[in-house]
């Protein structure tokens, strides 16, 4: 829908009535192309899916045959899944390059040292990010995790990225983004169960302040002068109901002030570094302050980010089972 109508009610209005995007004049040519290529993206994925899922339907059905027969189609079926393979691989090639594209990463932001670790256990990774800077200053995150794992979920990213980017700049708050979001996948991607946790941060340097909302994400963690809190805004996981309306809170950032965002990969690589001990029960909140006060003077960012990966009896790269995404921020 391309209209000069930019209130964050006439976007809601325009989604509300069938529209898969949403841009404002005036516009860009490159924009508009780029907005569209997404939307064909997508279609390609769900038609694919789709495609799949009536295949072996089918072929669940044929067992009735003759033995010539049935080996005559599993000939056919063997062929055809190679052809799969060849189709899979090629697509998820694409949705590889519009996974990078529709995430925003800044090379600099003014008063703020930020770095984001990022670690795709496949190809296509099921974390996504975006940090953009709005109109009015504000710099804006958003972190997101699909359940599940293998290629289902990572393909939901392409879908979540783009209903994203599609709002991400015309909600005032992340409240009300979040309320909306929920909604939106409530009502286009119930049959496909696409569900996933994230959060998104309003970050205002010239206030200090964080306003954080968050969807069963991890716990934000705020280190403040040697002292480390951990925030969770209560909220239910995207995709699950569609009456809940979120509720952000607000935090102080001083200057020298650090806030770590992470998807539960990290989690689960400290989990899966101290099973083999005697101890059971593992705290995995506990044990990255430890490894945040082991770290010594935090020098930059992206040495915070690493040094939480090393600990317990196994090395990170044989712990690792999950995507794994830190953003580590500093206000200057």
């Amino acid at each position: 829908m391309v209209t000069a109508r930019d209130a964050a009610s006439d976007i809601v209005r325009g989604f509300v009535t069938g529209a898969n995007d949403y841009i404002t004049k005036p516009f860009t040519r490159n924009e508009l192309l780029i907005r569209i290529e997404n939307q064909l993206a997508v279609k390609q994925l769900l038609d694919l899916e789709h495609s799949m899922i009536q295949d072996l339907q089918q072929e669940e059905t044929g067992t009735n045959k003759s033995l010539f027969q049935r080996s005559v189609q599993l000939k056919q079926l063997a062929l055809q899944t190679l052809a799969w393979e060849r189709l899979i691989k090629d697509d998820l090639e694409v949705a590889h390059v519009f996974q990078k594209r529709l995430m925003s990463l800044p090379g600099q932001l003014s008063g703020l040292d930020f770095y984001v670790f990022y670690h795709p256990l496949l190809r296509l990774s099921g974390d996504i990010y975006d940090i953009v800077k709005l109109k009015t200053g504000i710099i804006r995150i958003f972190l997101a995790d699909a359940t599940g794992h293998g290629i289902t979920a990572s393909l939901n990213t392409v879908k979540i990225l783009s209903e994203y980017a599609a709002v991400k700049e015309t909600m005032q708050t992340p409240q009300q983004l979040l309320t909306f979001l929920n909604s939106r996948f409530i009502q286009l991607f119930r049959d496909y169960q696409i569900v996933f946790t994230c959060l998104i941060a309003d970050i205002n340097i010239h206030d200090g302040t964080i306003e954080l909302v968050s969807a069963g994400h991890p716990a934000a963690c705020i280190i403040d002068n040697g002292t480390i809190d951990f925030i969770k805004p209560r909220g239910p996981i995207i995709g699950l109901t569609g009456t809940y309306e979120y509720q952000q809170v607000e935090l102080s950032l001083k200057n020298g002030d650090i806030v770590l965002f992470y998807t539960d990969g990290l989690l689960d690589l400290i989990h899966n570094q101290y099973t083999d001990t005697k101890n059971s029960h593992v705290n995995e909140q506990e044990i990255l302050k430890e490894r945040i006060r082991t770290a010594g003077p935090i020098q930059s960012m992206e040495k915070l980010c690493t040094s939480l990966l090393v600990g317990g009896n196994k090395d990170p790269h044989e712990a690792i089972n999950d995507d794994i995404t830190i953003i580590a921020l500093r206000k200057e």
